[in-house]
């Protein structure tokens, strides 16, 4: 009886190892499937991607929830990569050391092609020391522009608002002619729908700088003839003039 009883438990202890072990390995599998997934970097996992990006635009709460998940991120563009550390640019000696060395988890995200252009505007506001270090080419105002087109066609949500707020401020504290000039010529460069948020800020900054846009014969040149060779443009602030000055007018 002593026997048959010992021989019961060892058979019982047997299978909840078993069955134990199982479980881990299931679970192992789950954890690495769902790494795969995170770290594939495709256009499938954009969404999921939005709060990592908009945390290295600025939002030191939201890379704070995110430090104990990813202590590397990396992102893609076409041949080159741009490493980061705790929210710090790093060349690929530290990246070898810190996630090779150390182990560290990685979060790789690869942009498609087309948005490869607004690489060296989006580093000038993930690098707290603005690197790259060559002078921009184009104002704060037009990268801010292009962040936000390139978070709106994948769907970053987060930092479709964060760069959309920074367009707003833009056209009001940046406020200059030929800014203003390069900004209308991209926005109604590219897809209207697309920009339809900074077409409506666009236009209702145009009727508030009215006379000074559209009432000199002589001066800005270069804007008049960006803006009547547009007629998207042109009637979009006819329909906010006739509205009372507002950009709500924009379809």
């Amino acid at each position: 009886m002593v026997v048959f009883e010992s021989l019961l438990a060892v058979a019982v202890l047997t299978v909840m190892l078993a069955l134990t072990l199982k479980a881990r390995s299931s679970n192992g599998a789950r954890y690495r499937m769902s790494r795969s997934r995170l770290c594939c970097g495709t256009q499938a996992d954009f969404q999921a991607e939005d709060e990592v990006l908009a945390a290295y635009l600025g939002s030191t709460a939201s890379y704070a929830l995110l430090a104990g998940t990813y202590s590397h991120y990396t992102l893609v563009c076409d041949k080159k990569q741009w490493h980061w550390h705790n929210g710090a640019l790093n060349t690929p000696a530290q990246y070898l050391a810190t996630v090779y060395k150390k182990k560290s988890k990685e979060l790789r995200v690869a942009l498609p092609s087309e948005d490869c252009a607004i690489m060296p505007g989006l580093l000038r506001y993930l690098d707290p020391l603005g690197s790259p270090k060559a002078k921009p080419a184009r104002s704060p105002l037009q990268d801010h522009l292009r962040i936000y087109l390139m978070a709106k066609r994948n769907r970053f949500a987060t930092l479709e608002r964060m760069a959309l707020t920074n367009v707003h401020q833009g056209l009001q504290i940046l406020w200059d002619k030929q800014i203003f000039a390069d900004v209308v010529a991209e926005i109604y460069g590219v897809d209207t729908k697309l920009g339809r948020e900074v077409r409506k800020a666009v236009v209702q900054v145009a009727v508030q700088h009215d006379a000074v846009l559209f009432g000199s014969k002589r001066r800005h040149g270069r804007f008049k003839r960006i803006a009547l060779a547009n007629r998207q443009f042109m009637s979009d602030v006819l329909e906010a003039r006739e509205a009372g000055g507002g950009g709500e007018a924009v379809s």
